[in-house]
């Protein structure tokens, strides 16, 4: 049923005290600042930005299967339903197919919670990594994530083993490479 009109109200207002006259009141709070209008620069970099990240999460996609790629034991939920930075994006990650693992849950369930959970034994699988640098002729560059590689499980294979990731969603055991 609605109403129309106010609640009635249940205590009187009461004034306690008048408001002094010619006093400034002072703000508690700073007002916020107004969003300045994009420039096209800034558009078109963040329309870029969408493009790499779009295509990052299909090739992630497909080189997974639609399955998670980290399967931890009484954590997995089995399809991948997350893209997983293995630099994190605040700590400079690009969205690159080498720089992503398919995993299951999200925030604190499933493969993806426990890595957060758990970053020592992730980073030791290769789920994480730490941002890396080198120095090449005296300069410190920073290595991206396909200079490490990751402990997942491949479609169709019976056990996960250690692969190097690439940015077509190409994914090489170690062992592979080594023999070459």
């Amino acid at each position: 049923m609605r109403r129309s009109g106010p609640l009635p109200r249940r205590t009187e207002l009461k004034r306690t005290t008048e408001l002094p006259r010619g006093v400034d009141l002072v703000r508690v709070t700073p007002l916020r600042q107004r969003a300045v209008p994009a420039t096209p620069h800034a558009k078109l970099a963040a329309s870029a930005e969408r493009a790499a990240e779009k295509l990052a999460r299909e090739i992630v996609g497909e080189r997974s299967g639609g399955w998670c790629e980290i399967r931890i034991p009484g954590e997995c939920l089995g399809r991948m339903s997350n893209w997983c930075h293995r630099i994190a994006e605040g700590q400079g990650g690009r969205w690159l197919a080498s720089n992503g693992v398919g995993g299951c849950g999200s925030g604190t369930t499933g493969c993806h919670g426990w890595t957060h959970r758990n970053p020592a034994l992730a980073e030791a699988h290769g789920w994480i990594v730490a941002p890396t640098y080198q120095v090449v002729d005296g300069l410190r560059v920073r290595l991206d994530a396909d200079a490490f590689p990751a402990y997942l499980w491949r479609p169709g294979s019976s056990a996960p083993d250690w692969m190097w990731l690439d940015n077509h969603g190409g994914a090489v055991t170690v062992d592979q490479v080594d023999a070459v």
